[in-house]
């Protein structure tokens, strides 16, 4: 069963003039940028945020837009993607945000965005915390204080994610981390009180059926075919029900040989776990395939 929202139904599109401020909320929180969990919830600044608007007259709300455990790092954000293409619409015109750092970490392209790609689309940009409205900048420029605050982040969030991964790589090599639920092998849970995995029963016998099929000779292409013909979500498919993603690319995903032939060949099914499949070669850099001898394997874990 996919999970319901933990968020007010709140992104219900209106209608409204043309000539009004269509305002946009956004809200994001990435505990890896050393955010708030409490001062800095998904909740809190939406309800900041609408307490403002009611304070503006002229401001319309239309939508909120989330990126909930997604890094100000970059703007590869489901939740900013679908903001800027409705700003791009017209559908909004204002965004407002508790602060400028919600919008993102990076001073360099946070400063681009307010600066320029904003001010060339004619949108209004209102961060709360920071006292900022863009329609209030002098030939296009945000105030000095709100630049300086950009490159503060900027600086935290590196600190905290050097921090956060020296701190996972310990825990790594102890045997001691856990990754997220959206990352534990098909046929496993996460079992953070156990520090482990356990069986997932929903999900075993297809583990095991996959495995008996192989040992008496059924080729993967055939295994793949009868997931597929009976249908039993494959592990893409099962990560969206349950909520783990809200990417649709997944919603109708099949089985296909490639995961069919990575599971038969995974040592986590004989009790291993295994660490740095993917690496990233730096903070900003996506993650990259590793060999098998750079892989930190716990035995028996």
């Amino acid at each position: 069963m996919a999970r319901k929202s933990r968020y007010p139904e709140n992104n219900k599109l209106v209608s409204v003039a043309k000539h009004s401020v269509r305002v946009g909320i956004y809200a994001r929180l990435s505990e890896a940028d050393g955010d708030d969990v409490v001062s800095d919830s998904i909740l809190n600044q939406i309800a900041i945020a609408n307490k403002y608007i009611e304070f503006c007259q002229n401001f319309v709300y239309v939508k909120t837009y989330i990126d909930d455990g997604y890094t100000g790092r970059n703007y590869n954000r489901p939740g900013f993607i679908e903001m800027m293409e409705d700003l791009r619409n017209g559908i909004i015109n204002c965004v407002v945000v508790k602060d400028v750092s919600r919008i993102g970490r990076n001073y360099k392209e946070v400063g681009e965005l307010l600066t320029k790609i904003f001010a060339e689309m004619g949108v209004r940009i209102v961060s709360i915390n920071n006292d900022y409205d863009s329609i209030n900048d002098e030939a296009g420029m945000p105030k000095v204080s709100l630049l300086i605050q950009t490159v503060f982040d900027d600086q935290v969030s590196l600190d905290i994610s050097k921090n956060v991964k020296s701190t996972i790589d310990a825990k790594i090599h102890s045997g001691e981390y856990l990754p997220s639920s959206n990352s534990i092998p098909y046929g496993y849970l996460r079992a953070a009180q156990l520090n482990s995995y356990v069986v997932d029963k929903e999900t075993a016998d297809v583990v095991v059926k996959i495995y008996e099929m192989r040992s008496e000779g059924a080729k993967i292409a055939v295994i793949t075919n009868k997931l597929n013909a009976e249908g039993i979500p494959s592990p893409g498919k099962l990560r969206y029900l349950r909520g783990f993603t809200t990417d649709e690319k997944y919603k109708d995903a099949l089985w296909n040989r490639t995961t069919v032939r990575k599971m038969l060949t995974d040592i986590c099914y004989i009790g291993h776990r295994v660490h740095g499949r993917k690496v990233k070669a730096g903070i900003d850099l996506p993650k990259t395939r590793t060999d098998r001898d750079s892989w930190i394997i716990i035995e028996n874990a």
